[in-house]
């Protein structure tokens, strides 16, 4: 009997903590995907391109942690998988208004 090796399997997330309208987040995959293997987003399975560079839409994911998993299944039939986690926040909605009697009367926003 031959035992083989489980298959080395990394994932990378280009950051850690995005908006939830981020779009072309890089995923970085190892090795190169191939048939068969998976992507999950907090369990959900993606399509998943032929690409060792996946980009990530922060909008079709729930705000809150994200588990990245990376599954991996080597000519052998071996499967291995790899994870990272991420952090989604809402989108900030920035509203205003102001009071003013004098059109010339300068406004000044304050980011806090």
């Amino acid at each position: 009997i031959y035992v083989h090796d489980l298959p080395t399997v990394g994932i990378s997330v280009d950051g850690t903590e995005f908006c939830s309208n981020e779009t072309g987040i890089g995923v970085n995959l190892l090795p190169n995907p191939e048939a068969g293997d998976d992507i999950f987003y907090d369990g959900q399975s993606q399509a998943i391109n032929m690409a060792n560079y996946y980009p990530l839409d922060a909008n079709v994911l729930d705000t809150g942690q994200v588990i990245v998993e990376y599954t991996h299944t080597d000519d052998n039939g071996c499967s291995n998988y790899a994870t990272d986690t991420i952090r989604i926040y809402p989108t900030p909605t920035a509203q205003f208004s102001y009071a003013s009697t004098c059109i010339a009367d300068t406004i000044h926003f304050i980011n806090n």
